[in-house]
């Protein structure tokens, strides 16, 4: 998930086929000169780019002191350490061309990052810098979406370019982003990856414009979404997208059905490309719950928008539906906001913990048009929600949690269900939390994963779908890992993001 927000110090929560690069011309990079008015060399590749682990061809132009190509010409093609050219050399043809394979030979390149490839003959070698495509993260569990337009399930929302349905061990997202993956945001149907160079990418089922590229098409490759720089945060909610900008704002796409775009206009309608929430701000923090949006301003208040049937927007309106934002009465000093289906809970500065709308862990009942107290939470550092299970990162590195038991969610060693805060077993030496439906994860302060709950779809990641009530050790061949994808209520897949 997100972090909480900056203005104070506490531990960060995160929880996670290709798509073709636009087309353009080769791009020609630096010739190289053995003196003025000598032959030259120049390298390129398409469009600048090279996917790591697969091979991209890298072409050198050799051309006399007369600018004329050069034919019949002996070409030598070398990398730094990590690439490798087959062949290693190759002639020019009557175009004065020559071309080489260059494989980057680990996959886990770091994305955005520069390899050089250069060409040599007749004395002068041409240099490229190419840029890497590549991804840092790992996805595992449902791998379906629905669309009401198929009359059967539609594969690939992980982004692997596996078709299973529910693969169990996880996998490398597919090479294409052009910088770092800092989290990924998972819907029910469709999926959002922040990269860092401020840009999102997604893909999944699009009926609604979830995807923010301006179309209706669903899709298994990721894109970026168009229109959207410098982005810092994302969340994602059933058929909605939301993301917060460096300056505070906060933007939608998607469906704004009981208006969860929160953009004050009608409330069945939808936009395929990202708008403007309605004066939320400036925030410093959002989420999303399975129908609603959610946003920590700076000033430590929050602000809520979308389905209120349960009251989880915490305005004390039952049923009654915003289409801007409202603001969740008797908050203050929020430093992290975590939706449940339909609910909603609100970590403060002081370490307690507050819930709205359909709340388990109150003494209160079970439905709260305001915020009330989560009984037996003190000095919680970072929060994260599943369906209808909570969890609490406290600063002595456990983890307590509350709500429904029935596959083995709350990592207490039962099947039994608690309206109050229980510790999760054997976790004595947590570091960062996170949720996805009905599951829960930890990275230790070792570096190791373990997780727990439901795991039909295999999001556990440990080659079953074997539901889990205590928690387990994670590999999976995963190395590396250093977050996890963003909390959601709504989908049944872990995401993972490497070290870059």
């Amino acid at each position: 998930m997100t972090d909480p927000t900056s203005h104070i110090s506490r531990r960060t929560v995160v929880t996670g086929a290709a798509v073709a690069v636009p087309a353009v011309a080769l791009l020609a990079t630096t010739p190289a000169f053995a003196a003025s008015g000598g032959p030259t060399v120049t390298t390129s590749a398409p469009n600048g780019q090279a996917t790591a682990g697969d091979a991209t061809a890298i072409t050198a132009l050799v051309k006399d002191a007369a600018g004329q190509p050069v034919a019949g010409q002996s070409v030598s093609f070398s990398g730094p350490n990590g690439t490798s050219f087959s062949p290693t050399a190759a002639t020019t043809g009557s175009d004065g061309r020559a071309t080489s394979n260059m494989t980057i030979t680990d996959p886990w390149a770091k994305p955005g990052s520069t390899v050089t490839a250069s060409a040599t003959a007749l004395g002068v070698t041409g240099t490229s810098g190419i840029t890497v495509l590549g991804a840092n993260a790992y996805a595992v569990g449902r791998n379906y979406y629905n669309d009401p337009r198929q009359t059967a399930k539609l594969y690939g929302k992980l982004g692997t370019g596996s078709t299973d349905e529910h693969p169990t061990i996880p996998a490398q997202l597919l090479r294409v982003f052009p910088s770092p993956i800092v989290t990924i945001a998972d819907s029910r149907d469709h999926a959002l990856a922040l990269l860092e160079d401020g840009t999102v990418w997604a893909l999944g089922r699009n009926n609604n414009g979830q995807l923010g590229d301006g179309t209706f098409v669903t899709r298994s490759t990721w894109a970026p979404v168009h229109n959207l720089v410098n982005v810092t945060q994302i969340a994602a909610s059933s058929a909605s997208s939301y993301a917060l900008l460096s300056d505070g704002t906060v933007m939608a796409w998607g469906s704004n059905y009981q208006g969860r775009l929160g953009t004050s206009t009608g409330a069945n309608d939808y936009s395929s490309l990202p708008v403007a929430v309605n004066n939320p701000g400036p925030a410093a923090q959002i989420a999303a719950g399975a129908f609603s949006g959610y946003a920590v301003l700076r000033n430590g208040t929050v602000r809520a928008w979308g389905d209120n049937t349960k009251g989880q927007l915490g305005n004390t309106k039952p049923q009654d539906d915003q289409t801007s934002p409202v603001t969740v009465a008797s908050v203050q000093n929020a430093v992290q906001v975590t939706g449940a289906a339909r609910s909603a809970y609100a970590l403060l500065q002081n370490g307690t913990v507050k819930a709205w709308g359909e709340t388990i862990g109150t003494s209160s009942s079970s439905t709260n048009t305001t915020a009330v107290t989560v009984d037996g939470v003190a000095g919680a550092t970072a929060l994260a929600a599943g369906d209808r299970c909570v969890y609490a990162l406290l600063n002595d590195h456990t983890i307590l949690a509350w709500g429904d038991n029935e596959k083995g969610q709350l990592g207490s060693g039962t099947w039994d269900s608690s309206t109050n805060p229980v510790s999760v077993s054997d976790i004595s030496d947590a570091k960062i939390i996170s949720s996805s439906y009905g599951s829960g994860f930890v990275i230790r302060e070792s570096g190791s994963i373990a997780d727990w709950g439901w795991n039909e779809d295999g999001q556990l990641g440990d080659g079953t779908t074997a539901d889990k009530n205590a928690p387990i050790p994670m590999n999976g061949g995963m190395t590396n890992v250093v977050r996890f994808g963003t909390p959601s209520p709504m989908p049944a897949s872990g995401w993972f993001i490497r070290s870059t």
